[in-house]
C-alpha cells in the first residue's frame, strides 16, 4: 500500500490588492503510515478488461462483488461515474450500498471512489476538502484509499462521500440542489415528507436574485439574502476560492435546506481546478463584469451582487481575513 507523506513546510504565500502570487518550498517527510482504507473487486476478466478499455460510457457494473479490506460490502449499486475521467484507463466508481456502513466513525450508504486522474500530485481535492473542514463549511466524509480489480491495483483514489448521502442521514437537511454552469440552481434530491411544491419556492429566490438588488441596498440586501442562503458560509466559500485560485467553481455548489435554520447551507465541491493563472471565463470577461480584484470569477449572479454592493463586499473582505 502506498506510503503517507506529510508536508512540513509551505514558504511565502502572499497576497497582493492587485491578485495572488504564490512562491513556495515544499519539503516532504515519510509519516511511516499506510493508506489503510483498501477496496478490492472481484469480477468475472471479461468484465475487467470491459471496464478498463471502455471510453466514456458510465457503465453499470453488473457481476462483481466489492470488498473493504476482507468485509464484503451489501453493495445495492455501482457505476463508472465522471466527465472526462472516464475516457482514461483507470475508472472512478460510484457506489450504493443497501445498508449503512461505517467508516472513520460516519455512517453513509452512498460514496464515490475518485480516480484523482486531473488532480495534480493527488493532493488538490484532498488538500482543499481538509481546509474547507477547518473553516467548518465541508460537511462530507473523504479520505485517501486504495483500489484493485482481481488482485491488480489500480493506485490511490479519494473516498467522498456523496452530497445527497449526508442530506439524506442528516436530521435536519431536507432537500438539495445544485448550481449548473448557467447559473441556475436545480433540484438534486428532496425527502418524502416535503410538499409537492415547497421545494420549488424554496429555490425560486435563489434563481432570481437579481430583481431582489432593485428593491433592496446595503444591509438590507445583505439580510435578505442571509434569510435564503447562509452568507458567511457563502462569503468564506467564495474567499477561499480566490485564495487558492480556484479557476472553475461556478457550477461546483450544492446547497442543502436546513430545516433548522430554515435557509441553504452549502456544500463545496471538486477542487482539482485550484492554482489556476485565470479564471474559467478568462481575465478579458471576468474584468468586464467584476471590479474588486479579490474575488476571482465573475460567472456568478451572486458573486457579482457582493462586488457591486459596498456593504457585502466589506462583509466579504472579513470572510477573507478569517480565512487567511
Amino acid at each position: 500500500m502506498p506510503e503517507m507523506l506529510r508536508l512540513t513546510t509551505i514558504c511565502a504565500i502572499n497576497l497582493f490588492i492587485t491578485g495572488l502570487s504564490i512562491g513556495q518550498s515544499l519539503s516532504f517527510q515519510s509519516t511511516g503510515d499506510r493508506i489503510e482504507h483498501v477496496f478490492s473487486f472481484n469480477m468475472p476478466e471479461n468484465e475487467r478488461k470491459n471496464i478498463l478499455t471502455s471510453r466514456g460510457k458510465k457503465t453499470v457494473l453488473r457481476k462483481f462483488t466489492l470488498f473493504y479490506d476482507t468485509h464484503e460490502l451489501n453493495t445495492k449499486s455501482i457505476h463508472l461515474r465522471g466527465q472526462s475521467s472516464l475516457y482514461f484507463q483507470r475508472k472512478s466508481f460510484a457506489v450504493s450500498l443497501k445498508k449503512k456502513w461505517t467508516i472513520e466513525g460516519v455512517r453513509l450508504k452512498k460514496f464515490s471512489l475518485t480516480n484523482l486522474v486531473f488532480d495534480q500530485n493527488y493532493w488538490r481535492n484532498r488538500f482543499s476538502y481538509l481546509s474547507l473542514q477547518h473553516l467548518g463549511i465541508f460537511p462530507l466524509l473523504n479520505c485517501f484509499a486504495t483500489v484493485s480489480i482481481n488482485g491488480q491495483s489500480q493506485g490511490v483514489y479519494l473516498l467522498v462521500q456523496k452530497p445527497d448521502d449526508f442530506v439524506r442521514s442528516s436530521k435536519q437537511g431536507i432537500l438539495l440542489i445544485r448550481r449548473n454552469a448557467r447559473d441556475h440552481f436545480k433540484l438534486e434530491f428532496k425527502k418524502k415528507q416535503t410538499e409537492e411544491n415547497w421545494a420549488e419556492d424554496k429555490i425560486q429566490p435563489l434563481n432570481t436574485l437579481n430583481q431582489y438588488t432593485k428593491k433592496y441596498q446595503g444591509k438590507e440586501l445583505y439580510d435578505t439574502l442571509n434569510q435564503w442562503i447562509d452568507m458567511p458560509g457563502y462569503l468564506t466559500w467564495l474567499a477561499f476560492n480566490y485564495v487558492i485560485m480556484n479557476g472553475d467553481y461556478t457550477d461546483e455548489l450544492f446547497l442543502f435546506y436546513d430545516n433548522e435554520t430554515g435557509r441553504f447551507r452549502i456544500i463545496p465541491w471538486d477542487y482539482d481546478d485550484i492554482f489556476m493563472k485565470s479564471p474559467h471565463e478568462g481575465w478579458t470577461s471576468r474584468n468586464k463584469k467584476v471590479d474588486h480584484p479579490l474575488i476571482f470569477s465573475s460567472e456568478a449572479i451572486l458573486d457579482r451582487i457582493i462586488d457591486r454592493n459596498p456593504y457585502i463586499y466589506e462583509r466579504y473582505t472579513m470572510a477573507m481575513k478569517n480565512v487567511l
